[in-house]
């Protein structure tokens, strides 16, 4: 919530706050190939049933209710699969994929409908002891990996289905 008490994630629909305004002005005078989108998710939240911690969870944002896939959505899934085996070789089966219904008043999933792809990724508990640190780690290795996928067009070589067989969070 921004100092008017506005959610600024729920504002894209009216855009009336002056943050959601910068942000749609921004990514409509850059018009990016792929967005990120970074948020920290329940520290409770584990990977499916497996009662591991959900460490990363990775979503190929929807632009509609049917999630229907598009050449840029198809881009996002491709990007969460390399993020998945990038990060899993530090957090093995902490991965998780987040909940891919469509919100129609979020930010990433209008960002996603304006035709900027985006990839969200949601960071959440590590176990053990010098917690900021790893997910800090993660973080910086799931962008960078992903960051270099797309500079080096690795990222057309990658396998969506990475990204869909991920256990929902």
């Amino acid at each position: 919530r921004n100092a008017q008490g506005i959610d600024i994630t729920r504002d894209a629909r009216m855009v009336q706050t002056p943050e959601g305004r910068a942000l749609k002005a921004l990514r409509d005078r850059l018009s990016p190939r792929i967005g990120f989108n970074l948020h920290n998710q329940n520290w409770r939240t584990s990977v499916g049933d497996s009662g591991r911690p959900a460490t990363i969870s990775l979503l190929s944002v929807a632009y509609d209710e049917g999630r229907s896939v598009n050449e840029g959505r198809l881009l996002t899934k491709k990007t969460a699969a390399l993020i998945r085996d990038a990060v899993e070789t530090f957090a093995p089966g902490q991965v998780a994929k987040y909940d891919d219904s469509f919100e129609p008043r979020a930010f990433g999933d209008n960002v996603t409908k304006w035709g900027t792809p985006v990839v969200l990724i949601e960071t959440g508990a590590w176990p053990g002891s010098d917690v900021d640190r790893h997910l800090v780690r993660l973080n910086f290795v799931a962008i960078a990996s992903a960051l270099d996928a797309l500079a080096s067009g690795r990222v057309n070589g990658a396998e969506p289905e990475r990204y869909d067989l991920l256990h929902q969070k």
